[in-house]
């Protein structure tokens, strides 16, 4: 079964190099969002729908169903393909962003949503030198090993598929668990310091789709601040999913 990771923003695939290494004996692919560290495929929208459906064919293409994990964006884009083709997915693993009616999106997301605002962030960004861009980064969370990382990655090309996704964000309980639906086996993770959505929206999707929750103690990024923790609740839920499986082929 292969296990495929979806990052967020302004991250790239190599936020789950940590996790991935405690995880080597899975067959596993950390996908790169079209514009993050990568080109995008022709007329390529950037929007929520477009990410979905681009995450779609990448999943397709395995061609079979897939233990799915994302974070922030990527949870967000996982969540929409969850609820979307669950056909495609084993299992999930969601967590630092969810999908509700009633979130009002944190400050920066404002911004990217605003048309001029959201450009003149972009530009005053990239306007910053290398160590004036970490402290920034580090000032809304990113860990201190990791920053500068991010801060190297960040470029036009990612801002400004940035702009779009979250301008076609503003409502996405679209893509919100509905209750009594029957989804593959579900796990949510949330920080709880998370800065950027309370960890009551984790819980909150946990329970209407009758996934385990877990709740760890650190910020937003989860898979570099508790890799071990992430690694085991991971390998815990995995095998939980390949029982339920078993079962099923078992009793059809």
């Amino acid at each position: 079964m292969t296990v495929v990771y979806v990052h967020g923003v302004p991250d790239t695939a190599t936020v789950w190099d940590p996790l991935r290494s405690l995880l080597a004996d899975h067959d596993d692919l950390a996908v790169r969002l079209p514009g993050f560290g990568t080109d995008s495929p022709a007329a390529f929208t950037a929007t929520r729908f477009a990410y979905m459906n681009w995450l779609i064919g990448e999943l397709d293409a395995i061609g079979e169903p897939v233990d799915l994990v994302g974070h922030d964006q990527g949870s967000v884009i996982a969540q929409g393909v969850i609820v979307t083709r669950p056909d495609l997915v084993r299992s999930w693993v969601l967590g630092g962003g969810v999908c509700a009616d009633d979130y009002l999106w944190h400050p920066q997301a404002r911004v990217w949503q605003t048309a001029e605002l959201g450009e003149a962030s972009r530009d005053q960004l990239l306007a910053l030198d290398p160590a004036a861009r970490v402290q920034v980064l580090e000032a809304v969370g990113v860990p201190p090993g990791r920053a500068d990382e991010v801060a190297t990655g960040i470029d036009r090309r990612m801002l400004d598929h940035i702009l779009p996704l979250y301008r076609s964000e503003p409502f996405f309980g679209d893509w919100a668990f509905t209750a009594g639906t029957a989804y593959p086996p579900g796990l949510v993770l949330w920080g709880r310091d998370d800065p950027f959505q309370s960890a009551s929206f984790g819980r909150s999707a946990a329970d209407i789709a009758a996934a385990d929750y877990l709740e760890l103690d650190c910020g937003h990024w989860w898979q570099i601040e508790r890799p071990e923790e992430v690694a085991a609740a991971l390998t815990g839920h995995w095998n939980r999913a390949a029982a339920t499986s078993a079962d099923a082929r078992t009793t059809s």
